[in-house]
Parts: structure tokens; sequence; C-alpha cells
């Protein structure tokens, strides 16, 4: 472990960190409209199931890849499951139609599954063409 003192950029940054977070700990607290007791739930929520349900999805998912992902491959599958699992963050919304009301169809007019789906798939191939080519290349 290095026993050096952190530089000063990192305390500047840390100090700007916790400026922005104390800033909005105060809006919130303070704002008219604003309910600190849903927050603090929601917050506890988020923790709990980052926790208790994403981080040992990870971890499990991450043990299976390096015991069947030849080395080779791994950083292109590895790549392939961030890029998804951000794409599919991101398109959850949209696939569970959250926000979608019978009054105003034109809201989500598209099947964002199917959508997701393709993208999906688009991702993987890419993966597989990459994994492919750079072993290819190893075998020259």
């Amino acid at each position: 472990m290095n026993d050096r003192p952190l530089p000063r950029v990192r305390w500047v940054l840390y100090a700007a960190g916790t400026a922005l977070a104390g800033y909005g700990a105060y809006g919130l607290l303070t704002a008219d409209r604003s309910a600190p007791l849903a927050w603090a739930r929601f917050a506890a929520l988020v923790v709990v199931t980052n926790d208790l349900l994403l981080a040992p999805v990870v971890i499990a998912v991450g043990v299976l890849l390096v015991r069947a992902v030849p080395g080779g491959a791994r950083a292109y599958v590895q790549s392939g499951l961030f890029i998804s699992g951000a794409v599919t963050l991101l398109a959850l919304p949209f696939v569970l139609g959250l926000g979608r009301t019978p009054d105003l169809p034109s809201a989500l007019p598209l099947d964002y599954g199917r959508g997701l789906i393709v993208i999906l798939v688009a991702i993987w191939l890419g993966v597989a063409a990459l994994a492919a080519v750079s072993a290819l290349g190893r075998r020259r």
C-alpha cells in the first residue's frame, strides 16, 4: 500500500464532489414540493437492489466468464456484456411501456422489445466477428 499523501488534484476533486453532494442535499431538503422521505426510500431501494441483486449477478457472470471464455476472446465478451447491459438498461423503460397512456397512442408507438433484440443481436454479431478476426490474427 502506498502511504504517500494524495496529490492536490485529488483533494480538489474530493472537495468539489462533496460540495456538489451538499448542494444537492440542501436543494432536496429545502425545495417546496420536495419529499425527502420518499427520496430516502428511493435511495435505500437503489442501494439494496444494487448490493443484493445486481452486484452478485455481475460477480457470478464474471466468474462464469473467466471459466468459460478463452483468454483471447474474453475482452470482447466483456465489452459485449457491458454494452448489452447499458443498452438494455436504457431501453427497459420503453420495452416495459412506462409512460404509455391509452389516450395518447403515439407516445410510444414502436415495438421496442423487438428493437432491443435486434440491437443485442447486432452487438453480439460484432463481438463474434471481432473475436474471430482476433483469433485468426493470433494463429498467423
